[in-house]
């Protein structure tokens, strides 16, 4: 049984595929802009055949890059398919090509979304009207398709269109400095980062890392940078990607051919890698993005996601495969020991005090439990098992106070106390959470739900906001500030 991480993404991607694409980057898309002047006309657009409708345009103007911005949202409305969209827009009367247009192929009744910047300076609330031309492989006009289904040497189309609105304002494209919660999506062929502001919950910026997705996050300790492991569905496509917190700008990447969780050491030297199928975690130098080596995890192990001690010294290793968690010296580069826990350990989380390591234990058929272990003895202190509570229970936080450390499971969050006998304080419903974050302050938490972010108050456990993000959401973290 593998990780449930990529199982849940995959599971619930195959069930609405390229819809809930379109249908999240389109809410990603209009979350950038902020809403038209006061008065000011609505847009419109249209095109000139019924074969498809345009339902809405946002033209978002960036004077700090002196760009354009340009997001379309179109119906295919004959009873055929269409393949290979492309879009080119007239504006100030030049033609440009809109960058992406997403998917490749649209049922009937289906959704298209063109999105992208072109290099145009506009102002906000300035007035345009223009042309759009969507080309189009119309499989109407395939030779075959009414009598086989199949669309194949479908005739191209160019069909005229016409806009008129106001370019709108970006809302927060530069983001200024704060907190942030960042979380990463899944998709098919598709990844995204998106930062959110804590004070407001509202997204200040989303970076597209196509065809990879991310398999885990970290931010380093001042709060600058974000560190990610991706991968395509390729093997050994593994990729840690650095990125700047202030503008989800790419920095670095280097390749680790099966990178999966990682962590970042809390005195900000090493980001410490999970190599899922190596037997081994990576330790790459966080100042200048270099392979230090890697330490060995137990034999025959799949290291999934890793903690590290407050201190620095030592990170602890999950194995889903081996039912263990092993132990590495950090500074000796050496692995120290392994502990039993229960089965199908996942995700791991270490207490403020770095005295105990709460580790998650999948289970099967609702036997999930949450193992607690001592940082210094290697020993399991306790269990408390929570599979009749979230069955297949995924991933832990402890709260930054230290008090409490939220479980994941499948439609509930289980709190436990942390300390001894580790029992449960409460339960409550979320939908399908994913991973847990906390606030600074501790007053929120972050739990990924499905294509949003849950924002929790800690104090009752109420659902305060719902954050609709790109793709299936299934990483969160928070930025020390």
């Amino acid at each position: 049984m593998r990780n449930m991480r990529a199982q849940s993404a995959i599971e619930y991607l195959a069930t609405y595929g390229w819809a809930l694409l379109i249908i999240v980057i389109a809410i990603a898309m209009i979350l950038l802009f902020i809403t038209v002047p006061s008065g000011a006309a609505s847009n419109a657009c249209s095109f000139t055949t019924s074969i498809v409708k345009c339902n809405d345009f946002v033209l978002g103007s960036n004077t700090a890059s002196q760009t354009t911005t340009f997001a379309i949202n179109i119906t295919n409305m004959q009873q055929y398919p269409i393949e290979n969209p492309t879009l080119v827009v007239s504006i100030l009367n030049n033609n440009y090509t809109v960058s992406t247009c997403a998917p490749q192929y649209v049922a009937a009744g289906g959704s298209i979304l063109c999105y992208g910047s072109m290099p145009v300076s506009t102002s906000y609330g300035q007035l345009f009207s223009g042309s759009m031309y969507l080309g189009i492989s119309n499989c109407a006009l395939s030779s075959n398709y009414i009598n086989s289904g199949e669309c194949s040497n479908p005739q191209g189309q160019t069909i005229l269109g016409h806009y008129v609105g106001h370019s709108e304002a970006p809302y927060l494209m530069t983001p200024t400095p704060g907190e942030y919660v960042i979380v990463g999506s899944f998709g098919f062929d598709y990844g995204a980062i998106t930062s959110i502001y804590v004070a407001n919950n509202v997204i200040a910026n989303t970076v597209i890392i196509s065809p990879h997705s991310p398999m885990g996050i970290a931010i380093s300790p001042d709060g600058t940078k974000i560190y990610a492991s991706t991968a395509t569905g390729v093997a050994g496509s593994g990729v840690l990607s650095t990125f700047d917190i202030s503008n989800t700008m790419a920095v670095n990447s280097i390749p680790i051919p099966y990178a999966y969780g990682l962590a970042v050491t809390p005195n900000g030297k090493y980001v410490i890698v999970a190599n899922t199928q190596g037997e081994n975690v990576v330790v790459v130098n966080a100042a200048n993005y270099g392979i230090v080596g890697s330490i060995s995890t137990s034999p025959a192990s799949s290291p999934e996601l890793v903690a590290v001690t407050p201190d620095s010294t030592r990170a602890f290793v999950t194995d889903f495969s081996t039912n263990q968690v092993s132990v590495l010296d950090l500074e000796k580069m050496t692995l120290l020991d392994t502990i039993n826990v229960g089965q199908g350990p996942s995700d791991i989380a270490i207490t403020p005090s770095g005295n105990e390591a709460f580790v998650v234990n999948s289970g099967v058929s609702g036997s999930g439990s949450v193992s607690v272990i001592s940082t210094t003895t290697y020993s399991v202190l306790g269990t408390t098992f929570i599979g009749n509570l979230a069955s297949n229970p995924q991933f832990v936080a402890i709260n930054p106070s230290g008090t409490q450390a939220w479980v994941s499971g499948s439609g509930n969050v289980v709190v436990l106390n942390t300390y001894s006998p580790y029992s449960v304080a409460a339960t409550f419903s979320v939908g399908s959470p994913e991973d847990i974050a906390f606030s600074v302050n501790g007053n929120e938490a972050f739990v990924t739900n499905g294509v949003s972010v849950d924002v929790i108050y800690t104090s009752n456990y109420v659902i305060a906001n719902m954050i609709s993000v790109p793709s299936a959401a299934a990483i969160v973290v928070t930025q020390p500030v």
